[in-house]
């Protein structure tokens, strides 16, 4: 699968803190996106949205003048492509910068072309079979699934997070590179994991995969 580091586009533009909000709009407006990173000495200084310029209401004022987002809202270089979308959809981003081991800017990934990666990349179309688990938010470990999968000498090809409304619950999908899912089943449940979907018919599972993949898009608004 692909990481951050692969997504970076060489479209989307970097805003110094001496450009001012009037020059991040019109770039926003040229680029079809509602954030930009801003960059000092090749640091990532933060990301700057639309709504916090025109909240300003005065374009002339250069972006060292605003309350920059600078928390959480970047990935590092070697993020995988889903992770990148989760953050995507969670924080509302149009535009997720990536910086690299070192925290130095590396560049940024526009949201609509990571759309399409994921598209391209996310295993539709091989064989294999889809098992949908439940468990508490606070259980919830993909490394320890995948290792739980690769100890049955399968591979996960796919994986998607669902967040269950009005609970504490999360429901992980996941495609395997096999049809056969008896072991990896019953290994789940030796392990307590709530089993609570097996598909390893394809019609099915083309169903399943394209409602989750409209989920997805329906929660980005894309």
């Amino acid at each position: 699968m692909k990481l951050s580091a692969d997504l970076v586009s060489d479209m989307i533009p970097a805003l110094k803190i001496t450009d001012t909000g009037g020059k991040a709009l019109a770039l926003m407006e040229v680029f079809k996106v509602s954030h930009l990173p801003v960059v000092d000495s090749n640091k990532l200084v933060g990301l700057i949205s639309e709504s916090d310029i025109l909240d300003m209401n005065d374009p002339e004022v250069p972006i060292s003048g605003y309350k920059l987002s600078c928390g959480s809202n970047f990935v590092e270089d070697n993020v995988p492509i889903f992770d990148v979308l989760s953050m995507a959809s969670s924080l509302s981003l149009s535009v997720i910068p990536v910086v690299n081991a070192e925290k130095e800017y590396a560049g940024a990934i526009s949201v609509s072309e990571l759309v399409v990666k994921f598209a391209e990349n996310s295993s539709f179309e091989n064989q294999g079979g889809i098992i949908v688990l439940r468990m508490g938010i606070k259980d919830y470990s993909l490394a320890h699934v995948a290792q739980m999968v690769e100890s049955n000498e399968a591979k996960i090809l796919f994986s998607y997070l669902t967040i269950i409304p009005d609970s504490s619950m999360v429901e992980l999908t996941i495609k395997v590179n096999t049809t056969d899912l008896t072991s990896i089943v019953q290994t789940f449940n030796r392990y307590s994991y709530n089993v609570v979907e097996v598909y390893n018919a394809s019609n099915d599972m083309d169903d399943l995969l394209d409602e989750r993949y409209d989920q997805l898009m329906k929660f980005l608004n894309l």
